[in-house]
């Protein structure tokens, strides 16, 4: 099936969000044989689904199946949205006995590796010319992400996700170029920046508040002067993690990476003990995300997060 295409940059010249949301269906202890007939079904039950540029879509990818918002300007817009699309899914799924599985507390032992990427993708508008100076900016960013998707963990899987720890984003990225394990990258053909490295959750909410927290972090990056710096990347590490301003780039790589590898595994509890010459500090993932998200609270009231959102927000990180 042809994955659609969104043309986010002709919303409000570029500031809007998009979600894909990916969900493994089982029925019995194996992924239903029938999952594109299931979909062809749900889409017969939803109006307006995958007929327009900007329509929702559902589509399948592999073994999954895949909601994908309309880009939206604001959270409440994507979560009304991706409610109704999930709502439809499930009831469908009830019907035929199938299993939704999320697979931050689903055991992927039993699943070949190649039924074992899913998770939710995050789209951020931009214009064409500016695309690469948002990329360049979100990447510091992108260990506090996984970390907020990893602190999710259910009783019965204790260290969180299983697929993050598991996965391409719990190992040497470097070593691995294949588009599953790209952390972060410009889309292809739509001007947005997707950020692909999180986790699904357990609940619709959280997958929609860790949306909310990428997009107000984009929309807080944008605003500042500092945004068309040659040096951005560098200048937010920085910022966030107390490197000293000599830091080379390959310093910073290898930082960004370490990072990224103990974020999937650890989430909050990782660690940020970073050592250049005589220049100690001992820091968590935790400590660094409560610091940034005061400094986005305004954005996430300005993009309507509905309340309920804000209060997971506030209490996977404190």
């Amino acid at each position: 099936m042809i994955k659609p295409t969104m043309y986010y940059s002709q919303i409000d010249g570029g500031h809007s969000v998009g979600q894909e949301l990916e969900y493994l269906l089982i029925k019995g202890d194996k992924p239903y044989d029938f999952i594109d007939m299931f979909v062809q079904e749900l889409k017969l039950t939803l109006p307006g689904i995958n007929r327009r540029k900007n329509s929702p879509k559902v589509y399948v990818d592999a073994w999954n199946l895949e909601l994908c918002s309309s880009p939206h300007t604001n959270i409440s817009d994507l979560y009304e949205e991706m409610s109704e699309l999930y709502e439809a899914m499930a009831s469908k799924a009830k019907n035929k006995g199938i299993k939704i599985i999320k697979n931050s507390s689903y055991n992927f032992k039993k699943l070949d590796k190649g039924n074992r990427f899913t998770g939710s993708h995050v789209h951020v508008g931009n214009p064409w010319l500016t695309r690469t100076k948002l990329l360049e900016a979100l990447t510091p960013y992108l260990p506090i992400f996984v970390a907020l998707a990893n602190n999710s963990s259910t009783k019965k899987y204790p260290k969180g996700s299983e697929r993050l720890r598991n996965g391409p984003f719990g190992k040497m990225l470097s070593k691995n170029n294949h588009k599953q394990a790209k952390a972060i990258f410009k889309h292809e053909v739509a001007p947005t920046i997707e950020i692909r490295c999180l986790d699904r959750s357990k609940t619709l909410e959280e997958d929609i508040a860790i949306a909310a927290f990428v997009y107000a972090t984009a929309e807080k990056l944008k605003e500042n002067f500092r945004f068309f710096s040659q040096n951005i990347m560098h200048e937010n590490f920085v910022k966030l993690y107390f490197i000293p301003k000599f830091a080379d780039k390959d310093s910073l790589s290898g930082l960004s990476e370490i990072l990224l590898q103990n974020a999937a595994k650890h989430g909050f509890d990782t660690k940020v003990n970073l050592i250049f010459t005589n220049y100690d500090v001992k820091k968590t993932l935790k400590d660094i995300a409560k610091q940034h998200y005061l400094e986005i609270q305004d954005k996430l009231h300005e993009i309507h997060t509905p309340k309920n959102l804000i209060k997971i927000l506030e209490e996977k990180i404190q």
